[in-house]
């Protein structure tokens, strides 16, 4: 019974450290394509809409706190940066054929992390994205 008893034990924790391991091997992840071009990054999660909205009621060029999670924040001095005309159409295709809008919802802005000489930063923001580096 003792010795049964000795078997199962070190089964279970033999199964809990591999199982443990897969999980944590599983939150993992490597970019190959990132890991040729950069020698450290960071992929993070944003809630881009909220930022989206910030943004879009400060374009003239004012400060914006970036929070991307608990650890980091970046403090931005942002402008427009007119790299979209005012005339610019979007065609789209739809079921009824080719509608141009003018405009876009895209927001992008330049500018720099504030108290960070040489720093640059040139985002474009949208509802569902923010594309660009700081």
């Amino acid at each position: 019974m003792v010795n049964n008893f000795k078997s199962v034990s070190i089964f279970l924790i033999l199964f809990s450290l591999i199982f443990s391991h897969s999980l944590y091997s599983q939150s993992i992840k490597v970019y190959p394509t990132l890991d040729k071009s950069f020698k450290d990054y960071d992929i993070m999660n944003i809630d881009s809409r909220s930022v989206y909205q910030a943004v879009s009621t400060s374009r003239n060029g004012s400060e914006i706190k970036l929070r991307i999670n608990e650890k980091t924040e970046w403090n931005l001095y942002l402008e427009n940066s007119e790299i979209i005309s005012p005339n610019y159409l979007v065609s789209e295709g739809t079921a009824d054929g080719i509608v141009r809008k003018k405009g876009t919802t895209a927001l992008p802005m330049q500018g720099y992390v504030v108290g960070q000489p040489n720093s640059r930063v040139s985002l474009t923001f949208n509802d569902n994205f923010i594309y660009g580096f700081i």
